[in-house]
């Protein structure tokens, strides 16, 4: 089969299926069929078909001629869409900067300095960095010491060997 032939096949199936829904529509609302044998129904047919559907008024009261209890107030009138609360706050924004003052020559630098000199923190450092070469010369020359009574001790058990033999 081709593509056309599938297509076709397609719009068949479909213009059937339309047929189907709009007849059992009409049957449901108590219209009659009046659609004819062709393919699609003329327009005017279908406009009478509309016309004589009931109407349903779910959010009108046609006889107070206004919304019904609970659709007064739509959403699209209270305004309350992103774009406004967008334009609210631009206007807040231009109030602000139009009222407010600016004081240049009020700029306090004495917050800019540090509170303590890099002298005094050089000084306290160096306190901390003698402790710590006492500590680590004492670690070293107690690795060494190890070293050697290990080596010495290895002289020994050689000694030992060799006397041995």
């Amino acid at each position: 089969m081709s593509l056309d032939e599938i297509s076709i096949k397609r719009k068949e199936r479909l213009n059937e299926l339309k047929k189907i829904k709009i007849s059992s529509d009409l049957k449901t609302n108590g219209v009659k069929d009046v659609s004819n044998n062709n393919e699609y129904p003329d327009f005017d047919d279908r406009k009478s078909c509309l016309s004589k559907l009931p109407l349903s008024f779910r959010n009108y009261d046609p006889e107070l001629r206004r919304p019904r209890i609970g659709f007064e107030n739509s959403i699209l009138e209270r305004n309350e869409t992103v774009e406004h609360e967008a334009q609210k706050l631009e206007e807040n924004v231009d109030y602000d900067l139009k009222n407010i003052e600016f004081g240049y020559n009020e700029l306090d630098i004495s917050g800019l300095t540090p509170k303590e000199v890099n002298s005094d923190l050089k000084r306290l450092m160096q306190m901390k960095i003698d402790n710590l070469k006492g500590r680590t010369e004492i670690a070293i020359s107690k690795l060494i010491r190890e070293r050697l009574l290990m080596k010495s001790n290895l002289y020994r058990i050689v000694e030992i060997d060799v006397l041995s033999i």
